[in-house]
């Protein structure tokens, strides 16, 4: 079975996508992850601490957009 996401005042469609299984949920995942491990290991401390920052200044600049989705 497919699950949709939907833009709410108009019920437009945005994306449709097919459910996966528990195993192909937990594959994607765990290769996500590793995949991401392996690019930040590489990154020093403060590029870390950079985007972060970055993260939390858009966090803060659109508190109000975010918190009405």
């Amino acid at each position: 079975m497919a699950y949709q996401s939907v833009k709410s005042l108009r019920r437009k469609i945005l994306k449709t996508f097919e459910e996966l299984t528990d195993k192909q949920a937990r594959d994607t995942a765990l290769e996500k992850a590793a995949a991401c491990f392996e690019t930040w290991r590489h990154t020093t401390f403060a590029g870390r601490a950079a985007v972060a920052a970055k993260a939390a200044a858009i966090m803060r600049a659109r508190t109000d957009e975010f918190a009405a989705r």
